[in-house]
């Protein structure tokens, strides 16, 4: 099968999570023989050809993997200026598939490159079957509070639903994210296609049971990511003595609280030293508002960790009784209740979770989700076949 496959960036060259999810789908696709046609967006931060390649596949030879950069267009800086750039990317890339005549099986489209594709097939032009993937669609997940959000809501909401209105099929991650495409795009099928984690992550065993508690927070400190509501639920309960708050995140010092069981250690970006810190705690916790599918979550499962998250995105198919605490939003009293039971849990049921957690993100190790969705990917083509078939007697 052949598959062309659209991202604005290749990680580690352009930083976040489309991007990253990109490279290691095409890098494990790879391995399983799939023909690829890599559209991203060239700028000069990117190295040669070979060195993207040496980058993706390290020694291996895979020729069937075509690298196709396209120009990309910039503009100056004005809120919200990210979403008119992706419009011109879309165009860009429509432009060089039509000057490539693509002869893909299936598109695959990573976020808002495929724009202009809806425009132009939704006015006739006939394409291959189109996929597209808005991960988080963070658009309808978000409870708005601030006019940039409010803004963010004005612009989003009707280009994802244009895109999921007019592609073939959706590219799901999973959980609560189905139930959003289902009502914004009801007519359209869906593919899981989730996020994954590397084999390198996963540990033999749980760490041993700590005293105090251990609790680890990973993430940005910006409101979406709930550290503010973490801190203040913590400082309002009785936890000296009995709980440690690990923070990873690039905070300034001028923002950081000045008490006793606060340890902070900054942003880190080496997995090596991420997997160490991460191998001492006992919980991670995930209070986010909106989500994907966390990979702070997959790497705190995968260290053999207990969870506790909030259900947004497709956190529900991570996190459940058996490996942690599902609360329902970042509401305070729900994560101090989750919070009060991760503490008088007994280390034999904490300990129980934590295994869980090593079983459960199995599944999400990159070469088995990389398998799941070609293999939606090829069910859904053969249906279309079938139907076409079907329609043409």
């Amino acid at each position: 099968m052949r598959v062309a496959l659209l991202t604005n960036g290749l990680f580690p060259w352009c930083v976040g999570g489309i991007q990253k999810h990109t490279c290691n789908l095409v890098r494990e696709w790879a391995r399983l023989g799939v023909d690829i046609d890599l559209y991203f967006a060239g700028t000069p931060q990117y190295p040669s050809e070979e060195a993207i390649t040496e980058a993706l596949f390290g020694t291996a030879n895979h020729r069937q993997v075509r690298l196709i950069p396209y120009q990309a267009r910039r503009s100056i800086y004005f809120p919200l200026h990210h979403y008119m750039e992706c419009y011109w990317d879309s165009v860009a890339v429509d432009q060089l598939l039509e000057k490539k005549r693509q002869t893909a099986d299936f598109i695959y489209v990573q976020g808002y490159e495929g724009l202009e594709l809806f425009r132009r097939k939704r006015r006739g032009k006939l394409y291959p079957p189109i996929g597209v993937n808005l991960h988080g669609v963070h658009a309808w997940q978000q409870s708005w509070f601030s006019a940039m959000e409010a803004g963010l809501k004005l612009v989003c909401r009707p280009m994802e639903r244009f895109m999921l209105r007019n592609c073939d099929v959706a590219l799901s991650l999973g959980g609560r994210i189905d139930d959003i495409i289902r009502k914004v795009a009801p007519g359209t099928p869906i593919i899981r296609s989730a996020n994954g984690i590397s084999p390198d992550w996963l540990r033999g065993a749980a760490s041993g049971d700590h005293r105090p508690l251990r609790v680890v927070f990973v993430g940005r400190n910006e409101r979406a990511k709930g550290l503010h509501i973490l801190g203040n639920v913590l400082r309002e309960m009785q936890i000296i003595g009995a709980l440690e708050l690990h923070v990873v995140s690039p905070i300034e010092k001028r923002d950081q609280l000045d008490v006793p069981w606060i340890t902070y250690h900054g942003g880190i970006s080496d997995e090596t030293r991420m997997r160490t810190l991460l191998s001492e705690m006992d919980v991670l916790v995930n209070p986010s508002r909106t989500e994907g599918v966390p990979t702070v979550v997959l790497e705190g499962m995968a260290s053999g960790l207990a969870i506790i998250a909030t259900d947004v995105g497709a956190t529900c198919d991570l996190v459940g009784d058996d490996n942690g605490w599902l609360i329902k939003s970042n509401w305070p009293p729900a994560l101090r209740t989750a919070l009060d039971f991760a503490l008088r849990c007994e280390p034999v049921l904490l300990n129980k979770k934590k295994q869980a957690s090593l079983q459960k993100v199995r599944r999400y190790l990159w070469p088995n989700v990389a398998q799941e969705t070609l293999r939606g990917i090829e069910e859904f083509l053969r249906k279309r076949k079938e139907s076409v078939v079907i329609k043409g007697r």
